[in-house]
């Protein structure tokens, strides 16, 4: 045999064993396949209202195909005999399973690419849902797209595309409108990192005469998961607008919103920072802002916060009253700070019309011994904390002023004719009025309030079992 033939031969093998790995793969690619979306869609965070799993799964040996169902429980619209018990959406996807794959984007523009398996697919309303949206909405949605990629190492890559979807009740009187909604989003295999960006041009709600617009909203995130409902990593939000006006009056508006977030687990200790930029607020023709804050978390317990994070789910899934849960987390407060857990907040600050109210918070509690973990006195004796609460004289005024009108009101609520007769507008406006001025006076007296220049002062300070108000030590 000539050692051309050799070559001949050997590269015909290779060319043989390459096509049957080809033919082969697939199949077995598609089981990996099947496997990880099913282990993602079954791993997602349950959201109160929202479940999602999947519908159906045909498996063919290049292909696949699978509907997802997501599943919404509008328990207002529920109650109301709007809507049925649950309303679904089905996401169907078309997957094609590696090791080469040909696949069109979104823009119908041919690539290839290696992987474990890519799928692309759209939203769409069941038919059963479709009958329901047709009698009380029309639907109007341009290009709503999707696609899932499980790469060669089983992470999961899901971009989801909607240039356009417009909701409008039959009678017109409820409207809901979204423009270019975007979502890209990565997760490992394991469910335990998870990376992605929310972009959301536009989305406005018309109900009646009411209309909120929410504009330029962009989320950005990288997360590790290190325990059940913990994560840690980072986090950015912005938002550039959040606009509601009633008969074409604006009622509230929002502007330039923006906060950053940073959570690390250190030794099975959790420290949180979290920056925000409020920006301007606009309130009862009144505006608010900017505003800042700065929070700090440190020597949390992970495990606790974690714990802590399953009682709320509880709390809010009602599965856990309120008494219980109040329970559950005076037990679960040894453990949360019992590890020297400190609190700052600091800057705390808002401008208003009559002045800069700021806040200041710092607290630390007490690194008890593992033997005393479970004694919240310890705990709660040797706390230090240090305080600052600076109001405008006028915004104190307002604030007091509808306290004691809504009290009062309420109050004249339950007396009798003659008394309702007696109490006329300039009679209230006389009485709150001299109510705040007495509290006011009240508190300065107590030393709770220190004045200077236009502002208010409040300084807390409490060490060593000593609580101490403005200088002046609190028996």
């Amino acid at each position: 045999m000539t050692k051309c033939k050799k070559i001949g031969y050997l590269a015909g093998f290779i060319i043989m064993i390459v096509v049957l790995i080809g033919l082969i793969a697939p199949y077995f690619l598609g089981i990996v396949a099947e496997k990880s979306i099913k282990k993602v869609i079954a791993g997602l965070p349950q959201e109160q209202g929202i479940t999602v799993g999947v519908k159906s799964y045909h498996r063919d040996w290049f292909s696949a195909k699978a509907i997802i169902q997501v599943g919404i429980t509008p328990n207002q619209l529920q109650s109301q005999g709007k809507m049925p018990p649950q309303f679904y959406l089905n996401i169907t996807e078309n997957i094609a399973h590696g090791p080469f794959i040909f696949i069109k984007d979104f823009n119908n523009k041919h690539h290839f690419r290696i992987g474990r398996a890519l799928a692309v697919g759209q939203i769409a309303i069941p038919s059963a849902e479709r009958q329901l949206m047709i009698k009380r909405f029309t639907v109007d949605a341009a290009n709503n797209q999707n696609a899932i990629l499980i790469t060669l190492l089983g992470s999961i890559k899901v971009n989801t595309q909607l240039p356009k979807l417009v909701i409008k009740s039959v009678d017109g009187a409820k409207n809901l409108m979204v423009s270019n909604f975007d979502v890209s989003y990565k997760v490992s295999p394991d469910y335990k990192q998870q990376v992605g960006r929310i972009k959301l041009d536009k989305l406005t709600y018309v109900n009646n005469k009411q209309v909120l617009k929410v504009q330029n909203v962009k989320h950005q995130f990288d997360l590790n998961r290190k325990l059940s409902h913990l994560w840690a990593g980072k986090s950015k939000l912005n938002i550039g607008d959040i606009l509601l006006t009633d008969n074409n009056k604006v009622v509230f508006e929002q502007k330039s919103i923006a906060m950053n977030s940073n959570a690390r687990v250190n030794k099975k200790l959790l420290d949180l920072e979290i920056n925000a930029d409020t920006g301007a607020l606009v309130f009862e023709d009144k505006k608010l802002g900017p505003g800042a804050f700065m929070l700090q978390l440190n020597n949390f317990d992970a495990k606790a916060v974690n714990q802590l994070r399953v009682l709320n789910e509880q709390l809010q899934n009602q599965k856990l009253g309120t008494a219980q849960y109040i329970q559950a987390f005076y037990h679960l407060a040894p453990k949360l700070l019992g590890y020297g857990a400190q609190i700052h907040l600091s800057p705390c600050e808002l401008d208003t019309p009559y002045g800069k109210l700021s806040l200041g918070l710092n607290a630390t509690f007490p690194n008890i011994q593992k033997d005393k973990i479970t004694d919240n006195s310890v705990m709660f004796k040797n706390v230090e904390s240090m305080n600052q609460l600076v109001i405008p004289q006028k915004l104190l005024n307002i604030i007091l002023t509808k306290y004691y009108q809504n009290r009062l009101t309420s109050m004249m609520q339950l007396a009798d004719a003659e008394s309702k007769a007696n109490m006329t507008p300039e009679t209230m406006s006389k009485l709150v009025d001299s109510k705040v001025k007495a509290t006011i006076a009240n508190w300065q007296q107590q030393n709770y309030l220190v004045s200077k220049a236009s502002n208010f002062e409040l300084n807390l300070d409490y060490k060593q079992g000593q609580l101490k108000v403005n200088g002046k030590t609190v028996n």
